[in-house]
């Protein structure tokens, strides 16, 4: 069985607070970080859980904010056998990375933290201010399951409750961190530069990069240089990258390959358990043979954690008719999905 190695595993996570979505990496960063780096790495990006403008939708998890995207996060890397990789965010990116390096600190090689968000002392709602206006009226629009009631306790729970320093990790967790990482401070309401170099002083492998770095526009690319060897030199110390072949060989009982053409963009609906429909964007050097399943997949899920095993798909690939879920207690349940949402079409443009 012969898999694509389009480089090393570089997770995106684009800003925009909770409306965070693949195109908002094209559209509203500092520089295009899919068309800086698609190069050298392979570049996974999603649409955030329940985002407004994206595509990705599951259950507000009301006692777990933070977990709940995080979950989605290393379920999207399970879903494509990537065990070790990258990971580079802006703005809400910052947050989410610091949890990626508490759940899972043995997988990630190096983070980038780009204009973090923190919180300001003197700000202390914000966050929860700006998405109830800005985020839960459209999303209840299109969910009628959901309620302004559940939106504010979710808030609550994710802004309201601990609102300190970057949300997701304590300064004891930063100043122990054996990551290495690279900030890159902002200095706007959402983005406070003091938060940014605090975690930047705590953290023992941290670098920092000048500051400002976007304005004026002439020192972005400076601050893409660095960004790119920081990368490459914590690639180099990395172990060559491999696929996850136990998970692979799991998928592969039945299998057939096709030829797919170069720098493509992918998307993949995964059904799991608690995300109801997801899509996950794959985009970099592809070309090569990819590895498709005919017939029913099988998908481990449990309630926190949906560990997706669907593998990448293009044009050619379509997903089965009917995929098996096996819950936590390892009873398998049969579930049908429509036509609509088997088919992994591909995307013509940026996303």
């Amino acid at each position: 069985m012969r898999w694509p190695v389009p480089g090393f595993p570089l997770l995106l996570i684009a800003g925009g607070g909770l409306n965070s979505t693949i195109s908002g990496l094209t559209s509203s960063s500092p520089f295009n970080p899919i068309e800086e780096f698609k190069g050298e790495y392979r570049c996974i990006a999603s649409d955030l859980r329940n985002a407004n403008g994206g595509q990705s939708s599951g259950p507000l998890e009301i006692d777990r904010p933070w977990d709940a995207y995080t979950d989605d996060h290393l379920g999207l890397m399970d879903h494509l056998g990537i065990d070790k990789f990258m990971v580079m965010g802006f703005c809400i990116g910052g947050p989410f990375i610091w949890n990626l390096l508490r759940r899972a600190p043995d997988r990630i090689v190096a983070a980038v933290l780009a204009q973090p968000s923190g919180s300001r002392p003197e700000m202390r709602d914000l966050f929860y201010e700006n998405n109830m206006k800005g985020w839960g009226p459209e999303l209840i629009k299109r969910r009628p399951d959901i309620t302004m009631e559940m939106v504010d306790k979710f808030l609550t729970r994710m802004y309201r409750t601990n609102p300190d320093f970057v949300f997701t990790v304590t300064r004891d967790f930063v100043r122990n961190c054996q990551t290495p990482v690279l900030i890159l401070p902002d200095d706007i309401p959402a983005h406070p530069y003091a938060v940014a170099m605090e975690a930047a002083m705590l953290a023992p492998k941290a670098e920092v990069s000048m500051f400002p770095w976007k304005e004026p526009k002439e020192r972005i690319p400076l601050a893409v240089r660095q960004i790119r060897s920081f990368l490459r030199a914590h690639r180099s110390a990395a172990p060559a990258w491999r696929p996850n072949t136990e998970m692979n060989e799991a998928l592969c009982a039945k299998r057939d390959a096709w030829r797919f053409c170069s720098s493509s963009h992918f998307i993949a609906r995964a059904f799991a358990g608690c995300m109801r429909a997801s899509f996950f964007l794959v985009e970099g050097r592809c070309a090569g043979e990819f590895v498709s399943l005919q017939g029913v997949l099988a998908a481990r899920s449990s309630r926190r954690h949906a560990r997706h095993l669907v593998p990448p798909g293009g044009e050619a690939c379509s997903l089965p008719n009917r995929i098996c879920l096996r819950s936590g207690d390892g009873n398998a349940k049969n579930g049908t999905i429509s036509r609509r949402q088997r088919s992994a079409r591909r995307l013509e443009g940026s996303g």
